[in-house]
């Protein structure tokens, strides 16, 4: 970390790749004191109508209990900034334009993010991902004119986190 950020490079915000942090208590202090320490917005831990099994996949009952019980309570013990919700329900075959509608449909106010793996898919991806063919119709659903209406007709706003203020 410390090497990376010497490289004057900021990051936008801060993630854990298929939520690893929230499997062990250890890992999510780390993850939200990074977070803290330079001041970046760090991805929420909770996920919005879905089961914390379902995003912990291959964790103990156990485990993802203590997910949804504490994450919440350390998220907001650490200071560290964050969206009010996420949403892991768009992608894979979930990746659907009724799919990405209905979230649309039913936010709350305040900011949300919403998962996704939008992009093109070249040879170096398919020998190093199994998540391909799945990634241009994240490209796709999202900059469709059907989407862009719905999104203006919700008033909601289309932003990266740096376009949200603490």
């Amino acid at each position: 970390m410390e090497t990376f950020f010497s490289s004057g490079v900021r990051p936008d915000h801060f993630d854990n790749h298929h939520h690893v942090a929230y499997r062990h208590p250890t890992l999510l202090r780390l993850f939200l004191g990074l977070a803290r320490q330079h001041s970046g917005p760090a991805r929420p831990p909770l996920v919005a109508n879905l089961d914390p099994t379902d995003i912990l996949r291959g964790t103990s009952k156990d485990r993802a209990d203590w997910f949804g019980e504490n994450a919440p309570r350390m998220l907001g013990e650490s200071n560290a900034w964050h969206p009010d919700r996420l949403y892991a329900s768009f992608h894979g075959e979930r990746a659907t334009l009724p799919t990405l509608l209905a979230i649309l449909e039913a936010l709350p106010p305040g900011s949300s993010e919403i998962i996704c793996h939008p992009g093109r898919v070249h040879d170096l991806l398919r020998r190093r991902s199994g998540h391909i063919v799945q990634r241009e119709s994240e490209l796709a659903i999202p900059t469709s004119p059907q989407l862009r209406e719905a999104m203006k007709r919700g008033g909601i706003d289309l932003v990266r986190y740096a376009g949200l203020s603490a």
